[in-house]
């Protein structure tokens, strides 16, 4: 079977019957007529045959045509004719109607959209689209689906006169409200972002067609103060009205090792603000999505997906991600094993952060975590967290700094959930296909019909590129807290404003260990330092007046870095090799200019230049040496517990002794064991990568004497 386009395959008795007393036509899947349906122009043009020259033709000329076409995918079913049921509704294809209730062609009863998708789907005998009528975030049946699976071809209820006042004791207009005496309006059909339609009132003022902003059983609130205030109104009738509100959806997930990408479209995807009774076609497709691999049955028990929860918040949620000192404005959180706030409050001096909102969990998974804090006097300022209620936070390792309230922070687990950028997408993609209340705080938000949060571009994650609404107010943008640091260099967070914003480049590598080392019962220790942390190239430096291990430096051109008397520096390019090394500067004659410095291992300095040189700041081998922070700001050094270890370094973000961001960085990597490990060093290079590798090879140790004290 197929859908039926040829009015010479559908006729009456056998693919539709006709009842003229009651004045509805039964469409019967039998002979050429198959859930495959008819279009709803064939099923005219039948008509008009039957009424034309029909063996019952002296029967059917006696009443009143049908329908009245506009289009071949426009009609309107005149004289109170309407099909018998739903199900004959459900078989009409490409093609939107309206049924008028009298014989004068005024009065609307309802209205039909036809709705028609654009695009292919993955299993199309299995997979179902739905739709939404209205935009209510706290309905958790709003989603409808679709009568029959695959590509979409049917027609949606979208207007339907179905209150009448009068049938309790009226209803009370006030500016912006109408309440009602009797009867359901949720049970009927209103809508949040829906409208209502308004007839026949006392007031004639008070008719029209209004967007609903809140409903309960007896109350309609409507978009600003159209109403004029009027009591027991026992005339007007009321019709749902969901011609601006419609968005279609296919979201599935089958048997498959793969998942399936969503697809979504609302009207202004196809370029309209209102559907009527005619043909609207959407684009809607999905296909495998190699990015989800795990099954519904894993995400819904296991971790790390069970730490994993959204959060919509009425107000924005702020924090850096570009540019340090720069925030950004969010309004949807996704939280990673973490707990993010909006309403912080705390006093100078003290060491209890409350929130009213609540909801932390009380067990001991923060107890030694973190406390950031993100906006603010404390901004950036991390806290170790000593005790947790569902709304307090006590910290160590300091005090707030000032008197704080509405400040956005993040609490962070002592052990951290680890979860990759696939496994975010896996549980944020599953929250989305449930039809239930998604969200993690205060306000409804059901899962079937929020917009999509994630999209993935090759394997860069993009939070909130698609602008989703946050129905609780907050703001459309996106963020993701307590992601593996691994992938901050392939997520994106689009803000409030809709700009996409990136995270500093992190790199990232491995640092290797031989066998001497591993095995060392000392345990090893390994260390990783800057070479220096700034380097200035100076065209003619200088060095006079030498005496056994000091001197006089100088560059003419005012070449030499800013520095601080008594820091170490390393100085490279003389002839002769005592020159080169590691000087302090005792003294500063002029400013970039002149300098007093004594040599650290040489007494045998002399005078030479000038000449084109270097001069490094803070370098290795000198008091001054600094041990690389990792992109947590903890040191990159430990105990060697096995054969390698990964580190991560804020490429873009580090600043350690006046470090340049975003250059590369010259690194030493030391280490030293006891019995079988030799002190060993290595040099290298951090530069915008990850997959970096650095190895340390320490001969093996044959001399070590363990002392037995």
């Amino acid at each position: 079977m197929a859908l039926i386009t040829d009015p010479d395959q559908i006729a009456d008795v056998t693919e539709y019957n006709i009842d003229t007393a009651l004045r509805e036509f039964t469409l019967n899947i039998a002979g050429n007529l198959s859930n495959d349906g008819v279009t709803l122009q064939a099923l005219y043009s039948s008509f008009k045959d039957d009424w034309k020259d029909d063996p019952q033709a002296k029967t059917l000329i006696a009443y009143p045509f049908p329908m009245v076409a506009i289009t071949p995918e426009q009609f309107e079913m005149v004289f109170d004719w309407e099909p018998n049921n739903n199900t004959t509704r459900k078989l009409i294809r490409t093609g939107g109607w309206r049924e008028i209730d009298t014989e004068n062609a005024t009065q609307l009863k309802a209205e039909y959209a036809g709705v028609i998708t654009l695009g292919s789907f993955e299993d199309a005998a299995n997979d179902t689209a739905y739709y939404q009528a209205g935009a209510d975030p706290t309905d958790t049946a709003s989603a409808i689906n679709f009568n029959f699976a695959g590509p979409v071809n049917e027609a949606i209820l979208v207007y339907n006169e179905n209150v009448v006042a009068g049938e309790g004791t009226g209803v009370n207009f006030t500016a912006s409200t109408i309440e009602r005496t009797a009867g359901d309006w949720i049970a009927d059909g209103y809508r949040i972002g829906a409208q209502v339609t308004v007839l026949n009132a006392e007031l004639s003022a008070n008719n029209g067609t209004f967007v609903i902003t809140d409903v309960t059983a007896t109350i309609l609130t409507v978009s600003g103060t159209p109403f004029t205030a009027d009591t027991l109104d026992v005339a007007a009738t009321f019709a749902t009205n969901y011609r601006n509100a419609i968005t279609v959806f296919l979201r599935e997930r089958d048997a498959d090792p793969n998942g399936k990408i969503y697809s979504q479209a609302t009207l202004s995807d196809i370029g309209v603000s209102e559907v009527d009774n005619k043909v609207f076609r959407f684009p809607l497709s999905n296909a495998t999505d190699l990015k989800i691999t795990e099954t519904d049955a894993n995400i819904a028990t296991i971790s790390p997906y069970t730490e994993i929860n959204l959060k919509y918040f009425p107000t924005a949620y702020s924090r850096e991600v570009d540019t340090p000192g720069t925030l950004r404005n969010f309004g949807i959180v996704i939280d990673v094993g973490t707990h993010s706030g909006i309403d912080g409050s705390f006093n100078t001096g003290g060491s209890v952060l409350t929130t009213t909102e609540g909801g932390i969990e009380t067990d001991a998974r923060y107890v030694g975590g973190t406390l950031t804090i993100h906006e603010g006097t404390d901004a950036t300022n991390v806290f170790t967290i000593d005790s947790v209620t569902a709304t307090t936070v006590t910290v160590s390792g300091g005090t707030f700094q000032a008197t704080e309230s509405a400040i956005s922070f993040t609490l962070q687990r002592a052990s951290p959930v680890v979860a990759t950028a696939e496994e975010i997408y896996e549980k944020v993609q599953y929250q989305l296909r449930q039809a239930a209340d998604i969200n993690d705080v205060t306000g409804i938000v059901t899962g079937l019909t929020a917009d999509e949060l994630l999209a993935f571009v090759g394997d860069n994650l993009n939070a909130g590129s698609a602008l989703p609404n946050n129905p609780e107010g907050g703001g459309s943008g996106v963020a993701i807290e307590g992601f593996d640091s691994n992938d901050t260099n392939r997520i994106a967070l689009t803000d409030n404003t809709e700009a996409s914003r990136s995270f500093p480049f992190v790199a990232a590598g491995n640092i290797n260990f031989n066998d001497n080392l591993v095995s060392d019962s000392g345990p090893a220790e390994y260390t990783m330092f800057f070479q220096y942390t700034s380097r200035t190239a100076v065209a003619d430096l200088e060095l006079t007046a030498p005496t056994t291990n000091t001197a006089t430096l100088n560059s003419a051109g005012a070449g030499l870095p800013t520095i601080t008397v008594n820091d170490y520096i390393n100085l490279q390019g003389f002839a002769d090799p005592n020159n080169n090394g590691i000087w302090q500067v005792t003294a500063e004659t002029t400013a970039n200019t002149t300098w007093e410095v004594t040599k650290t291992n040489s007494d045998n300095v002399s005078a030479e230049g000038p000449l084109a040189g270097t001069v490094d700041k803070n370098p290795i081998n000198s008091p001054d040496a600094i041990i690389v922070q990792n992109n947590a700001a903890a040191n990159i050094a430990g105990i060697i517990g096995g054969s390698s270890v990964s580190f991560d370094f804020d490429y873009d973000g580090n600043v350690q002794g006046g470090r340049t961001q975003s250059t590369n960085a010259a690194i030493i990597i030391r280490a030293i064991g006891t019995d079988t490990a030799q002190f060993v060093e290595t040099t290298g290079t951090i530069t915008r990568n990850t997959g970096l590798v650095l190895s340390l090879v320490a001969a093996l140790e044959r001399n070590y004497l363990a002392g037995t004290v």
